[in-house]
């Protein structure tokens, strides 16, 4: 999401293949020192738990943003003792990933789910039959209300249950606007650890913002091959 903030696309639709940018990364990175220089971003962020970043930063009060998804408003209402929408939004608001640089747009990311049935399974049909079953309308609105998911289909936010009970994800629906989506690529796991090791390298100081994008431009050849794009 906030190497999207800076234009680096990771995914290239017509060539089916990851990408990267060496321009967007310095970018990036550039940003990260800056953070951490003015102690904006803890220098072990990327090193430590999710509980010690949830528990002792955020929930503590002692932490301006937090990187989360719409799924966590139920554990989030619970931790502060919220009592529904309007106690909710007096005490946190939402906001896109700001553009990188003036001009740019703002960022968010999604994780849609791709289900894929196996040619050897012996109840393939069935197998498929029950996908598109749970993906109807009805099925998947009850996922998404009592799971803070975000629906499929649009047309479900105004469902009488999803109004009634789901605020966060109509809440949630109009920042789809600037979303993009994370490729279902099969080394989408082997490129997001590379880009990881550079945040982490830039962090606690080993590498500088030009030496981590070097970093990741070679580590992503060396590593993903044919499968990644490198872009100026």
């Amino acid at each position: 999401m906030l190497t999207e903030a800076f234009g680096d696309e990771p995914y290239d639709k017509q060539a089916g293949k990851l990408q990267t940018s060496k321009t967007a990364l310095r970018s990036f990175f550039t940003w990260i020192k800056y953070c951490t220089d003015k102690k904006a971003l803890s220098a072990n962020n990327s090193s430590m738990s999710w509980d010690a970043i949830e528990q002792a930063s955020f929930a503590k009060e002692e932490a301006l943003a937090f990187f989360h998804g719409v799924w966590r408003v139920t554990d989030q209402t619970k931790a502060w003792n919220l009592k529904g929408k309007d106690d909710y939004q007096r005490k946190i608001t939402w906001i896109n990933a700001p553009a990188g640089k003036k001009g740019g747009k703002p960022s968010n990311l999604s994780h849609p789910i791709a289900y894929a049935v196996s040619a050897k399974s012996k109840n393939k049909d069935l197998a498929a039959y029950i996908v598109a079953l749970a993906s109807q309308p009805i099925p998947n609105m009850r996922h998404s209300v009592t799971t803070n998911h975000t629906p499929i289909n649009y047309g479900e936010q105004s469902m009488p249950e999803v109004v009634d009970k789901g605020w966060a994800l109509v809440a949630a629906t109009p920042m789809l606007k600037y979303a993009g989506f994370m490729p279902n690529h099969p080394k989408i796991g082997q490129y997001n650890a590379v880009i990881f090791k550079g945040i982490q390298g830039v962090e606690t100081g080993r590498l500088t913002a030009q030496a981590a994008a070097d970093f990741v431009v070679d580590e992503l050849g060396n590593e993903l091959g044919k499968d990644v794009v490198i872009k100026n």
